[in-house]
């Protein structure tokens, strides 16, 4: 028998039951919604770059603490939601007697989110009666009510998502991220941090409405459902805390030993990096569904064998160098734009191909879920979040700044996705898991080190040495491209 080669997984053989395999219909959710998760990620980003500018790299700071503050909020419902996602989707498949089965797994997520998420909610609220600063009372007061109000749309949006509901999940989406847009901004433009904040809760609220009508939205509790529930979405519960922590730990660090200033020009850089993370969530959005009923119908390892061949390889084979060349545009842009955070240019180069870990985090996440291992993801996270901040510490104690910082995040957030990878790939039953997913890392670190290179080397801050720069990049990296080519045309024979 020959051996599979462990860089072309094989993939699941078809069957009666089996879903229809990826093609035609993907390739237009992955169009539709790619446009419109840009189109929303555009606004998000737009939103960071205009309030950086009003309120200026200190306060801008202090959003950062709150925008953070908002992601840590989170924390409480994020096992019910990831429970969510596995049970709603695999009811695509379930018999029409057992239909209800989604439904009612919904309304008691419904029901535990509004739960958790009133606790943190009603906690910021006495703290907000306890501290002397008016702009933290302002902040805490707003979070107790927005930690509740988005909640109940990111409840709205799993179930969407899960049912595979592109085009009404994208649309609402977008709408969350135009309301936040002209509303935090406008407000900010009056009464500048306060505003921005009371401009953040006012976009929630208007939105929910638009999510209350397209979902179950009738609470529930069942223990049953609710030990379903949690059995899936609590390892992954954690490791989202220590994913999203991962995520926050160098701007925490940063603010805490480098101060507000440095902490705005660091957090510029790392909003700039939002829009190469969109794309791993889109491909994680499109195929998600899929997965999970490939998982219910064909088995695991057969389910992740063509995840791997359809989805892992061409991306880790094509995104780095799509995100090394937007790198490269990242110095001209911001000294047209926004001068004054011309000092975070390099950071942002590096943060930047932190959409690629995310690639290899959300994707892989997806499939550990769907071999029901879970459990090692947390241990994972805890080991690289302290890797993370570690880094970050030593970087600034070197005197390194926010470029040490970032190249210390990029490590960490890519030791992560490796990880990850390498468990999805042993039970997928590849042999050599280890070696497998690290030389899928390979184009990653590859096209980083060529793009910090050339901007220690030629600059590339305005538009002359820029384009210098991205022809020696796009030299550099071409060996590169034969297997980005051969695994963009496999998929496509796929």
């Amino acid at each position: 028998m020959k051996p599979q080669d462990p860089q072309r997984p094989p993939v699941a053989s078809e069957g009666p039951n089996r879903p229809a395999a990826p093609g035609g219909g993907a390739l237009k959710k992955l169009v539709f919604y790619g446009s419109s998760r840009a189109a929303s990620q555009g606004l998000v980003s737009a939103r960071g770059i205009l309030l950086a500018s009003l309120l200026g790299p200190e306060r801008f700071g202090m959003w950062a603490l709150f925008r953070l503050a908002m992601l840590y909020g989170s924390f409480a419902s994020l096992s019910v939601f990831r429970g969510l996602e596995l049970e709603v989707a695999q009811s695509r498949s379930t018999p029409k007697s057992d239909s209800h089965r989604g439904e009612e797994a919904s309304r008691t997520a419904l029901g535990l989110t509004l739960v958790t998420s009133g606790a943190v909610g009603v906690t910021a609220l006495v703290a907000s009666f306890l501290v002397p600063n008016p702009s933290l009372v302002v902040g805490l007061r707003v979070f107790a009510a927005a930690v509740v109000l988005e909640m109940l749309i990111v409840y709205g949006l799993t179930y969407l998502r899960a049912r595979g509901n592109l085009w009404r999940y994208g649309v609402t989406e977008f709408l969350f991220a135009l309301f936040h847009l002209a509303l935090a901004v406008l407000l900010a433009l009056r009464w500048g941090l306060g505003g921005a904040f009371v401009g953040y809760l006012l976009a929630t609220l208007c939105v929910l409405p638009v999510v209350a009508w397209q979902v179950p939205f009738r609470p529930a509790f069942s223990f049953a459902q609710a030990r379903r529930l949690l059995r899936v979405g609590f390892p992954v519960a954690l490791t989202s805390i220590f994913g999203f922590a991962l995520v926050g730990v160098d701007r925490l660090v940063v603010g805490a030993y480098a101060g507000m200033t440095q902490l705005g020009f660091y957090a510029f850089a790392v909003s700039i990096s939002g829009l190469t993370a969109s794309l791993a969530w889109v491909v994680r959005t499109v195929v998600m569904p899929d997965v999970y009923e490939s998982a219910r119908v064909d088995g695991a390892s057969a389910a992740l064998r063509q995840h791997f061949s359809q989805t892992i390889l061409p991306f880790s084979r094509l995104y780095p160098i799509l995100v090394g060349a937007l790198a490269i545009g990242v110095g001209p842009a911001v000294a047209l734009v926004l001068p004054q955070y011309v000092e975070a240019v390099t950071a942002a180069r590096l943060v930047i191909f932190a959409g690629v870990t995310a690639g290899f985090v959300s994707l892989g996440s997806l499939g550990v879920v769907a071999a029901g291992r879970q459990r090692v993801l947390p241990v994972l996270s805890a080991a690289l979040l302290i890797l993370n901040a570690a880094l970050c510490y030593m970087a600034l104690r070197l005197g390194l700044g926010i470029d040490g910082v970032a190249a210390g995040t990029l490590f960490s957030r890519t030791a992560f996705g490796i990880s990850i990878l390498a468990v999805i790939a042993q039970s997928a039953g590849l042999e050599g898991a280890g070696r497998f997913s690290v030389r899928i890392s390979v184009p990653l670190v590859w096209c980083a080190a060529v793009v910090f290179v050339l901007d220690r080397w030629l600059g590339g801050i305005d538009i002359g040495s820029a384009a210098l720069s991205l022809l020696a990049y796009l030299v550099l990296v071409s060996p590169l491209f034969p297997s980005a080519i051969r695994s963009l045309r496999q998929n496509r024979a796929g």
